[in-house]
């Protein structure tokens, strides 16, 4: 016997062939159902709107789950399946082999596809025929099953948002959130906090939508942008099903200056709704969740045109944010050396994250607007306002505006709110820039929550954005190259380049988004076709303003931009331009055509602007009437009829119109406050009351930079003193002339001797009378002469203007 006995061989309990596949083999070797695959094939198939399959990749896609459900088609068939088990009964049931969650998934992406295709307007197609009914059918049938499978608990809210969507007028009803906490069992589910934020969000966003779109949130069916929601995958938790802060392609309804008591009730009920909205969301337990809020409240305080409250709304939001902006009049701070570098402050999140760089941009703006249309001081930073309130100056909102302008300018061009910086560091084909440059942001919650996807201002619409705002803050129009003029040329060159780039939009997007994107870029270009129209007016550039406003003109009917403020805009350019060239009898028809539908648009600052305008034409004409009764030589105007016709018009009627008018634009803001000084000046009978006007008007004219509304007042002013301190009038005259001749200097130098142009030649003729009186009565011979000569070459551009404004008469 031996000693050690070979030990007996184990059996062999599976076949060889088997026994060597690995577990993905494995899986491989299972066969795939044909429901499966048919339920897959849209998220394989999806193409962004912008690519040139992507109508027949959502055919295929609704092909793909009619078969997959059963559905019959718009000739009463019903769709055959692929294989035996793909066999559907004549009832339009869903196939046997599906499980409930499948189910669920296979008709809820049919309501995503069916809005997808509704949404980019394809439902008049013949392969779309009865989507409308099928996206009804498909949320009723998707409801109960993921009601009674704890499995699909993220469905529900989704759900119901995409019931919102397919059936706009019931909105109201379907988003109210119900009365859960973050104690309840609805939130301790899994996804269920997530599910909870996106529900108050689309509550909130919803209220918001209709109070600044009443007529378009009730209209059935609602504008391509009213939809609340967008996606075309299976995942209640995917970015496709993120959440969009809605931007409608229409015109918001704004605040106007007299609003009936009913709106006001509306309005105050509507808001007190929204704060309640948005209570849950500040006081929740993620800081990322109560930015967001803090964002979307100061957004709608200055949309529906609450000013009183948006100073400490803004204030809580930069707070909040953590926007550290530069302290005026303070010294740059000095390089770190090397044993103070580890030392020294982590940057602020916006600086990395792309989340809060879109916030920030976001407040920036808002902030711009505000400080630089606001009728109230600007209120401190509280990051600065310790260190301000040591150096003791006072943040002005000239200052305030620069500060922000210049924090907006880094952002911009860092790049972090869009992901560009990632694709500069990473790939070059810019596969890695992320969800941002969608205009899909990522809020990161915490490492045991999901994180939201929510839709924002897409990148390329903040971008042009970002040079509309300069344009419209910076009012200094004195020099060769005004920076406003510069930031709207470069404006334009953005909005041309962009168009010729491919826009990036998410996979699941429709192609009524892409269209939405691309009208808030045509109005951009019309704003700012606007602005160059206003500065080449206030520079003397009549044929380039001419010019500009057909161009706009043809733009806004090509692209149906009519519709709201743009309209009255565009009217009172047209009055504008009639009135600095001379023509009076159209510049008040002008004026009044554009009151008229500024007030039909609620749109409080077009209306007093087209007013003040006519007040200004008619007091100037009364002025002028006055002077011709003296006997005193006067410059003559393109268009004299109403000229005349105003001599009789009665000084007390045009006094109350007058004050009626300052009184509105004084509470207004911005410009149009220094606007309403000056028509209160120059219709008051009291010279000391007359000079506080203008003084205060040109306090604020100079707090903004505004040197053409600096110039007539200087020249106001001026007035009251001619007589009284030769001197200071001197002084004041000679700072008003040098603006009226930068107002129009060329871009280039050319030579000396030749006089290229003459800026805002009747302000000019007007200074060079008043200082020719001066010489004369100081009695020096040598400036008369000189001032003599000047007055004739400016005579010689006024009498110019006024045959070249008969002629386009």
């Amino acid at each position: 016997m031996e000693v050690n006995p070979r030990p007996h061989k184990r059996a062999r309990t599976t076949p060889p062939t088997e026994a060597r596949l690995t577990k993905d083999e494995k899986m491989l070797e299972t066969q795939l159902q044909g429901s499966q695959l048919l339920l897959a094939l849209p998220s394989l198939l999806v193409h962004p709107p912008t690519h040139s399959e992507h109508k027949k990749a959502l055919a295929v896609s609704l092909l793909a789950l009619r078969r997959c459900l059963g559905l019959s088609n718009p000739k009463g068939q019903v769709y055959a399946g692929a294989g035996d088990r793909m066999q559907s009964d004549r009832k339009g049931g869903p196939q046997s082999d599906l499980s409930p969650p499948d189910e669920c998934r296979a008709w809820c992406a049919l309501a995503e596809i069916g809005l997808c295709v509704l949404d980019g307007g394809f439902g008049a197609e013949p392969w779309a025929a009865g989507v409308e009914s099928e996206v009804d059918k498909a949320l009723g049938k998707a409801l109960p099953i993921a009601q009674r499978h704890p499995s699909l608990a993220s469905y529900p809210p989704y759900l119901t948002r995409l019931s919102a969507r397919a059936a706009p007028h019931r909105a109201r009803q379907l988003l109210r959130p119900p009365p859960s906490t973050f104690g309840s069992s609805a939130i301790t589910i899994p996804g269920g906090i997530t599910a909870y934020y996106y529900t108050h969000l689309t509550w909130a966003d919803h209220l918001l939508q209709t109070m600044l779109y009443p007529t378009a949130a009730s209209a059935a069916p609602p504008p391509l942008k009213q939809r609340t929601l967008l996606g075309s995958g299976s995942g209640a938790s995917s970015p496709a099903n993120a959440t969009k802060l809605r931007t409608p392609t229409t015109s918001p309804v704004k605040a106007s200056s007299s609003p009936l008591t009913r709106e006001k009730e509306l309005l105050a009920r509507d808001l007190a709704a929204l704060r309640a909205a948005l209570a849950p969301l500040m006081t929740a337990p993620h800081v990322n969740v109560v930015l967001l809020a803090r964002v979307i409240e100061l957004r709608a305080l200055i949309a529906l045109g609450r000013w009183t409250e948006v100073s400490g709304a803004l204030a809580r939001a930069e707070g909040a944010l953590g926007i550290v902006l530069p302290v005026p009049g303070s010294p740059a701070p000095l390089p770190a050396s090397d044993t103070t570098q580890e030392q020294q402050a982590p940057p602020p999140p916006y600086a990395t994250s792309p989340f809060h760089a879109a916030l920030v941009v976001h407040v920036l703006v808002l902030g711009v607007v505000w400080f630089g249309y606001s009728a109230t001081p600007p209120p401190l930073n509280p990051l600065v306002a310790t260190q301000q309130q040591d150096g003791g100056g006072v943040v002005t909102g000239g200052i305030a505006v620069s500060a922000r302008l210049t924090l907006l300018y880094t952002l911009l061009d860092a790049g972090v709110y869009n992901g560009k910086c990632r694709a500069v560091a990473g790939s070059a084909d810019g596969q890695s820039m992320g969800l941002e440059s969608e205009g899909v942001l990522e809020v990161p919650l915490d490492s045991a929550t999901l994180p939201l996807y929510i839709r924002t201002t897409h990148p390329r619409v903040l971008y042009a954005l970002g040079y509309l705002v300069s344009a419209v803050a910076r009012r200094d129009l004195v020099g060769r190259k005004p920076k406003r003029k510069t930031f709207i040329l470069e404006g334009l060159g953005v909005v041309e380049r962009e168009a010729a780039r491919e826009l990036r939009v998410p996979r699941w997007a429709s192609a009524g988004d892409v269209h939405a994107v691309e009208v808030q870029m045509h109005k951009i270009k019309a704003d700012l076709m606007c602005e160059l129209i206003a500065v080449s007016i206030m520079r003397s550039e009549f044929e380039e303003a001419q010019k500009i406003l057909d161009e706009v003109i043809a733009h806004a009917r090509t692209h149906a931009l009519f519709g709201g403020t743009l309209a009255p805009r565009i009217t009172l350019l047209h009055a504008q331009l009639a009135h600095a060239q001379g023509r009076a009898a159209r510049a008040r028809t002008c004026y009044r055509v554009a009151a008229q539908l500024a007030g039909e648009a609620r749109d409080a600052g077009g209306e007093a602007a087209a007013r003040a305008g006519e007040m200004a034409l008619l007091v100037g004409l009364r002025a002028r009437a006055r002077v011709r009764a003296s006997g005193r030589e006067v410059p003559p105007l393109a268009e004299e009829e109403l000229a005349e016709e105003e001599e009789e018009a009665q000084d007390a009627e045009l006094v109350r119109l007058g004050r009626e008018v300052a009184g509105t634009c004084r509470g207004l803001g911005g410009a149009m406050r220094a606007v309403g000084e000056v028509i209160e000046g120059v219709l008051t009978t009291e010279i000391l009351r007359a000079k506080q006007h203008f003084k205060n008007a040109l306090s604020y004219a100079t707090e903004t930079q505004d040197n053409h509304l600096r110039a007539l007042i200087l020249a106001l002013i001026a007035a009251h003193y001619l007589h009284t301190a030769g001197d200071q009038a001197q002084k004041m005259l000679a700072t008003c002339e040098q603006l009226a001749a930068g107002l129009g200097a060329p871009g280039k130098k050319t030579n000396k001797e030749r006089v290229d142009t003459v800026g805002n030649a009747p302000l000019r003729l007007w200074v060079g009378e008043r200082f020719l009186e001066l010489h004369k009565r100081d009695g020096r011979e040598d400036f008369v002469t000189k001032r003599e000569e000047a007055n004739g070459v400016l005579r010689q551009a006024v009498v110019a203007l006024a045959q070249r404004g008969q002629s386009e008469s």
